[in-house]
């Protein structure tokens, strides 16, 4: 990695300065630059929160958005976004009476499997390789929000959902293999998550 020269230049004067006036030495100075931090857009409260997607993609499967949430759900606990109710209580509650789950309103889905909040996710968009074989890149695109259980006020963003897209270039994919599905799906879901805590910038 390069160095700023000025940068170099101040750590070189202040080691020069330390060594004149007879201080110990703490340890090599150069090269010792904090790596960018990407801030988190939001972080929310520490209340209990679920993961609800939707696919609304024209054929697009459930168990896409199902793999979604779980993914996503594991890596908002990993980084203690939030405390996360297991997606296996949504997936239940869907399978009691699946044409009633589908016209449950949001609120309602958070509050019976005990959320205080819920993160809404919607594929909205699949672009390159996904459904094109000559197209090396694939994409996939999502909106989302988090909404209170209680009120139904959307707590982030403060407008409409948030659009947010996550890209594979991979010649060796062939179209819709469940390998190309596999990374769009956990790339999605690690920058969804990257939404919400602040991390180091991608080197």
């Amino acid at each position: 990695m390069s160095h700023r020269p000025g940068s170099v230049t101040l750590v070189c004067l202040a080691g020069l300065l330390c060594a004149a006036s007879g201080c110990a030495p703490i340890g090599p100075l150069v090269g010792i630059i904090a790596p960018p931090k990407v801030h988190a857009l939001y972080k929310p409260k520490k209340r209990p929160m679920a993961v609800l997607v939707e696919n609304a993609l024209k054929g697009g499967s459930q168990a896409s958005a199902d793999r979604l949430a779980a993914l996503l759900t594991q890596e908002l606990q990993e980084h203690d976004v939030a405390p996360m109710v297991d997606v296996a209580r949504i997936l239940e509650l869907r399978s009691r009476d699946p044409a009633a789950f589908r016209n449950m309103p949001m609120t309602r889905i958070a509050r019976e499997v005990g959320a205080a909040q819920l993160l809404y996710v919607r594929i909205t968009q699949a672009a390159g390789g996904v459904v094109d074989p000559a197209d090396t890149d694939a994409t996939l695109e999502a909106r989302v929000r988090i909404v209170d259980a209680k009120t139904g006020q959307t707590l982030w963003p403060p407008h409409e959902s948030h659009l947010i897209a996550y890209q594979v270039s991979n010649p060796e994919m062939v179209r819709a293999s469940p390998e190309l599905r596999e990374q769009l799906i956990a790339g999605l879901a690690a920058s969804i998550a990257g939404l919400f805590y602040t991390r180091v910038a991608d080197q």
